[in-house]
This record gives C-alpha cells, sequence and structure tokens, in this order.
C-alpha cells in the first residue's frame, strides 16, 4: 500500500506478504519470516485481515 492511502480494511487468502522496508521482529516469530529480494521481508499464510489507518498496517493472519 502507498503512503496516505485511504483507511481500509481487507481479508487476506492464501499466499505470500511481501514487507519492504525495516521491522522488528520478535525472536519467537523469525522463524516464520525469510528475507527475499530487493530488500522485501516474506511472510508465507493461510488467511488473515489486513488493516491501514493513518500510515499504519496491522495485519492479522493464521
Amino acid at each position: 500500500m502507498l503512503n496516505n492511502h485511504a483507511p481500509i480494511v481487507s481479508l487476506l487468502k492464501n499466499g505470500i506478504v511481501k514487507i519492504k522496508g525495516s521491522i522488528e521482529i520478535d525472536e519467537a516469530f523469525q522463524d516464520k519470516f525469510t528475507k527475499g529480494d530487493n530488500g522485501y521481508t516474506h511472510l508465507e499464510i493461510e488467511s488473515g485481515t489486513i488493516e491501514m489507518s493513518e500510515n499504519k498496517v496491522i495485519i492479522l493472519v493464521e
């Protein structure tokens, strides 16, 4: 999603979430994430929900 995107809540389906930029990952969950190309971090998911508001993203996944 782009900077200053309109507020949104949406469902996520089975696939890979690509996260660009610097993120902090709790040590207990580091094995769930992989480093991808071009500075992306990947997280494989089964399903979930995403919310974006005021340039902050919250992702709840299984």
